[in-house]
């Protein structure tokens, strides 16, 4: 739960948060402003892109005959298309992946500091693991 409750800054985005006051107003955001037909139709051309540089790309792989990793590519996809949806402009950069990578295995396992009733004693082995360090990496 620490690293979960650091990456998601005390638990305020809407995956983590309690079903409370605050949950439902942020819900309601994504429904009205995120998610509206009008906001997902807008999306389309940049969907529509992104797919055709997909598909460009795979077909340069084949006629090349080299492997082609769809898992890479689709995460590569999606990754694209999510940023250029919330930033406004081209996803140009490799460590994203990673960066991503790193904060689903630091939120699949637990910490020392949720197995000592004492937080100050997990934390230290927390420190000399290494584990607040990765942390610390990917929340910066």
């Amino acid at each position: 739960m620490h690293a979960i409750k650091k990456l998601t800054y005390n638990f305020l985005d809407i995956a983590f948060t309690p079903y409370r006051d605050y949950w439902r107003e942020i819900h309601k955001i994504c429904i009205l402003e995120l998610f509206s037909i009008k906001r997902v139709l807008s999306y389309k051309p940049i969907r529509e892109q992104e797919v055709g540089l997909l598909i460009e790309s795979i077909s340069q792989s084949a006629s090349c005959g080299t492997v082609v990793d769809l898992t890479e590519k689709c995460i590569a996809f999606t990754t694209k298309v999510i940023f250029r949806i919330a930033f406004g402009k081209p996803f140009k950069g490799d460590g994203f992946h990673e960066l991503v990578s790193e904060a689903e295995a630091l939120l699949g396992c637990y910490s020392a500091f949720e197995f000592f009733p004492v937080p100050f004693v997990g934390k230290v082995i927390d420190w000399f693991s290494g584990r607040e360090a990765r942390l610390e990496k990917v929340f910066n």
